[in-house]
């Protein structure tokens, strides 16, 4: 292969990672509005089984966070899954990448709970169990698509392991959104 063609793919590997960290569907978004939802839904089951959702892409987005960092230090070898947070906030202000939601996800999923009946209305997310579910399948395959772009992208052993366990928690996620689609469609008499 030859020098341009791996600095393309290093490129075309570091996009895919920033799309998947906090572009329009990326992990850090999408765990913003699923915290949302769970604290508009009135189900606790179901509320419970949304934020730990969101939680997990949280943990997600903080893996590709690492590997952001590892790529563009050109290290070599193991990535570490806790780089510095300075090291990434410094990284994404050099590229202008604003980083305040990364903050507001990790503030949200910690108070999600604690979001009065009276501030519930101000969000403009659907608040139909059924719609929003529908809508997350999507996403989430999606998004495992994206992981296996970036899978399929990555050369260092460590970073595919990484990958693949982050898409391994994003067919899990769909498993368990799927699962409780169905709960509501069975309750709710939808077709």
């Amino acid at each position: 292969m030859s020098t341009s063609l791996k600095a393309k793919d290093r490129i075309t590997l570091f996009e895919l990672l920033l799309e998947q960290f906090r572009g329009m569907e990326g992990e850090l978004p999408s765990a913003t509005a699923y915290l949302v939802n769970a604290a508009m839904d009135r189900e606790p089951e179901r509320r419970r089984i949304i934020t730990q959702i969101a939680k997990e892409k949280i943990e997600n987005a903080e893996i590709l966070a690492a590997i952001l960092v590892h790529l563009a230090r050109r290290r070599r070898g193991r990535f570490s899954r806790n780089p510095p947070p300075d090291e990434l906030h410094q990284l994404l202000h050099s590229r202008s990448i604003k980083t305040d939601c990364f903050d507001i996800a990790k503030v949200f999923a910690r108070r999600v709970e604690a979001i009065e009946t009276g501030q519930q209305a101000l969000y403009p997310f659907p608040r139909d169990p059924h719609q929003y579910l529908k809508r997350y399948i999507e996403l989430e395959d999606r998004q495992i698509d994206a992981y296996s772009q970036l899978i399929d992208l990555a050369k260092s052993r460590s970073i595919v392991e990484a990958l693949q366990e982050a898409q391994h928690r994003q067919q899990v996620h769909r498993e368990q959104i799927a699962e409780l689609l169905q709960r509501v469609t069975d309750d709710e008499g939808f077709s």
